[in-house]
């Protein structure tokens, strides 16, 4: 898998390559060894229109959504803005760390549609289904590599059976227990008992206080499933 990685930013490219070349390492060394699957970030001229590759990773200033195409092919993209606003309250929202974070959730999950059974977070017995954005839960956890600061990520063991606490469910060891989630963490399910078709939620539900409410707050809109309202995937979850 190629993930083409498109500067729209005033960041030098030279600091977003050192940034893919340290994301790489990451994705080749830590990631693909637990998840069996790998990919490769490369810089993309910032005249070509249309970057060869098998989903994109765009650098943007600002923005409403961190998952969306106009055209069917898999999207992510990272604002600069959002990091340098939150560079006091939340400082572990580095432009770098969240390319990590956008490019593993690639790999992952391309088309955003991959859904785990699992626990109700607040009632186990109860079975919901659950997105596979292998960096939500940890999204406040990071480390180094190559001096850039790059994403915790789940192992595939956070997602068993029904929710057992044994083993090592994140990459760092961090005592993550399955389907759960560390400080300034986020999981997003699908409930089918939420309304009257079911609904996406996003949990836990933080007060509005919250660093992580005011993390979404800045970064606006954020509906995790904006790409199935457009017109060529409308319907795609019903």
């Amino acid at each position: 898998m190629i993930i083409a990685v498109k500067n729209h930013s005033e960041i030098p490219d030279d600091d977003v390559f050192a940034a893919v070349r340290a994301i790489n390492r990451q994705i080749t060394e830590d990631f693909e060894p637990y998840w069996d699957l790998g990919a490769t970030l490369r810089l993309a001229d910032r005249k070509a229109r249309k970057p060869t590759a098998d989903a994109i990773i765009r650098i943007y200033p600002h923005g409403h959504d961190y998952h969306w195409s106009p055209t069917g092919l898999p999207e992510a993209h990272v604002f600069t803005d959002l990091s340098t606003l939150a560079a006091e309250s939340v400082p572990w929202l580095t432009w770098a760390t969240e390319l990590s974070h956008e490019a593993l959730e690639l790999i992952a999950d391309p088309q955003l549609n991959t859904l785990v059974r699992g626990p109700h977070p607040t009632r186990p017995t109860r079975i919901v289904f659950h997105y596979r954005e292998i960096c939500d839960p940890v999204q406040s956890e990071t480390y180094l590599i190559d001096g850039i600061t790059v994403s915790n990520f789940v192992l595939p063991h956070y997602y068993n059976a029904m929710g057992e606490s044994g083993g090592r469910n994140d990459f760092l060891g961090n005592g993550l227990r399955a389907f759960r989630w560390n400080e300034n963490g986020v999981i997003g399910f699908w409930d089918p008992q939420q309304g009257a078709r079911g609904s996406y939620v996003t949990w836990p539900r933080y007060d509005q206080s919250h660093v992580v409410a005011r993390h979404r707050r800045m970064k606006g809109a954020t509906g995790r499933l904006y790409r199935y309202a457009h017109p060529r995937v409308r319907g795609s979850i019903q």
